[in-house]
């Protein structure tokens, strides 16, 4: 193999095999039939008209003619003798139309073995069974697991679907061989406490409690209000309640036999105690709402079982009471006119006391009399929430009237805020240095003044255009390493330089070892597109085009390059390498 070029195999004539014979390592010739016959000497020269080749003693195909009860032809076909299909299969066997010779023709001895027919019993359905059939100790096997009316059943086929039911030791039918739809009384069950306890998920089909104790309960699938005499059904999956009757459930919250009184719902301002038919029961007023009160009389009166107390506003054409309201029953404000004896006392702010109309007094609530605010103050007063002024004094202007004129700003004005002014043209900053919330920097010098705002903080420090083009420190990298750009808005790094690569070439002696593997490795991690992959006399293929190898990069051992035979350099290829083989890869790491 490895004298013969990828480059020259178009070249060779058909039918043509090259080879050495001289058993030297001279150069390959064309062979001959008779040499290629002594090289694997396993073949004579000629074969005979409807011979074979078999192997001899020396394991050597010599040409035999076939013979005994088999022959042979030149087109492949093998007959075999009537006589010896008979003898060797059906000879002496005796059946109700005869026994077979080896004289017999196929089809004599077929017909024989169907006469036989009349001794068989066939259970195929082709025959119909008459009389009884006597089976001893023997037992009915093979059946199919499915029957229809009329066929013999299985063992297996008691107690499962599309079979028959079975009997328990009772000789009944078992509950779980019979319909979901029956049902089964368990006993009661409260349903305040959720006992026995019931959950969805648990139970058997058709299990029924009767509710004892009402109560609401969550099963599992939502709440359910439960009432004495209910049903509840758990049907596979979950418990459903089923009332015991349609109608009315319950009355006032009440259930069973109940006795409807004549007041028994009066509740909230109005409350009155139970009374049995036509009984009168007095009922008490907890309060009085809306605007308008109607008595029951055709006076109007309404009348009060204890003193109330009266809150909001009481309005009305006129309104009498038998006694004397406490000042602790009453708040608010009244209308209209006084006309009793009863004396109003006004305290606070307003002081005074009397019956009808009588004088009352402010209360002093600032003692600072007199005129406040001038050319050079201005008044400043306190009010409290009832608007009462409680305090009044002056407070000088710092910079009096006539200070300010024009667009100069007069020397006389040294302590005063400006909080807004316009555009200042000229002037020299004679202040304090303007820190950096209001816009500067604290500082006096340029140097100072970078260095505040910088965002540096150490030696080989540099700046970069961070977040939304913020100034963001870059701190300095390790000796010789070079600023590099990450692309796009990512922040740069400090990077080290790539080194340069270098050139190497492998060569390698192929071994068996490689030629079951079907790969070599190298001996680094090969840049990419950079190997030449040369068979030493048999031409060189390059990395990249289609060729007969392929690469993984980091595949081989210890993570470096493995270089894969295929197409035609693997095993069976046209091409393929063989042991001893030399290949010389050159490349780049």
């Amino acid at each position: 193999m490895s004298q013969i070029k990828n480059k020259f195999l178009a070249q060779v004539p058909a039918l043509t095999l090259k080879g050495n014979n001289t058993g030297s390592t001279a150069n390959v010739t064309d062979l001959t039939v008779s040499q290629v016959n002594a090289m694997l000497g396993t073949l004579s020269s000629s074969l005979a008209q409807n011979h074979i080749f078999v192997g001899n003693g020396s394991a050597i195909a010599t040409d035999v003619a076939m013979s005994g009860e088999a022959s042979i032809v030149s087109s492949g076909a093998i007959t075999l003798s009537n006589a010896a299909v008979i003898a060797k299969l059906l000879t002496g066997f005796t059946s109700g139309a005869g026994t077979v010779s080896s004289s017999d023709s196929i089809l004599s001895a077929i017909q024989k073995i169907d006469g036989n027919e009349a001794l068989d019993v066939r259970l195929d359905g082709s025959r119909t069974m008459t009389g009884d059939l006597n089976l001893g100790t023997h037992k009915v096997t093979g059946l199919v697991s499915g029957t229809t009316t009329g066929e013999a059943l299985q063992w297996g086929q008691i107690g499962v679907a599309n079979g028959i039911a079975g009997l328990d030791g009772g000789g009944k039918v078992p509950f779980s061989q019979l319909p979901s739809t029956l049902m089964i009384y368990l006993g009661a069950w409260n349903a305040s406490t959720n006992t026995p306890t019931l959950a969805d998920g648990t139970g058997a089909n058709g299990d029924v409690y009767r509710v004892s104790v009402a109560g609401t309960q969550n099963l599992g699938s939502g709440s359910q209000t439960f009432f004495v005499g209910d049903f509840i059904i758990y049907n596979g999956t979950i418990w459903q309640r089923s009332p015991a009757a349609d109608g009315v459930i319950s009355v006032n919250g009440a259930s069973g036999a109940v006795t409807v009184n004549a007041i028994n719902q009066l509740t909230g301002d109005v409350t009155a105690g139970p009374a049995s038919g036509s009984q009168s029961q007095a009922a008490t007023v907890a309060k009085i709402q809306g605007t308008t009160v109607s008595g029951t009389t055709g006076t109007g009166n309404v009348v009060f079982s204890a003193a109330p107390t009266l809150t909001g506003l009481l309005s009305g054409g006129s309104a009498s009471f038998s006694s004397t309201i406490a000042a602790s029953n009453f708040s608010g404000s009244s209308s209209g006119t006084n006309t009793g004896d009863q004396t109003i006392t006004l305290t606070g702010d307003v002081t005074g006391s009397g019956t009808g109309s009588f004088a009352t007094t402010l209360a002093t609530v600032n003692s600072n009399v007199g005129s406040f605010g001038g050319a050079s103050s201005v008044p400043s007063f306190t009010v409290n929430a009832k608007g009462l002024i409680t305090a009044a004094s002056a407070t000088a202007v710092v910079a009096p009237a006539g200070t300010l004129s024009g667009t100069t700003l007069n020397s006389t004005v040294v302590s005063s805020s400006l909080t807004s002014v316009g555009t200042i043209a000229t002037g020299v900053w004679n202040g304090t240095a303007v820190d950096i919330a209001h816009g500067g920097t604290g500082q006096t010098s340029k140097a100072a003044a970078f260095d505040a705002l910088s965002p540096m903080s150490a030696g080989g420090d540099i700046i970069y255009g961070g977040a939304s083009g913020t100034g963001t420190r870059l701190a300095n990298g390790s000796s010789g390493q070079v600023l590099t750009s990450n692309g796009g808005t990512s922040a740069p790094s400090w990077q080290s330089p790539a080194a340069a690569p270098i050139n190497n070439k492998e060569t390698f002696v192929l071994s068996g070892g490689d030629i079951t593997n079907q790969y070599i490795d190298l001996a680094h991690v090969a840049k990419t597109s950079s190997i030449n992959f040369d068979v030493v006399g048999g031409g060189e293929q390059v990395e990249g085009a289609s060729y007969d190898y392929t690469v993984s990069y980091t595949g081989g051992a210890g993570g470096n390059t493995r270089i894969t035979f295929v197409n035609g350099l693997a095993t069976g290829g046209v091409s393929a390498l063989v042991a001893t083989d030399v290949v010389q890869i050159q490349y780049q790491y």
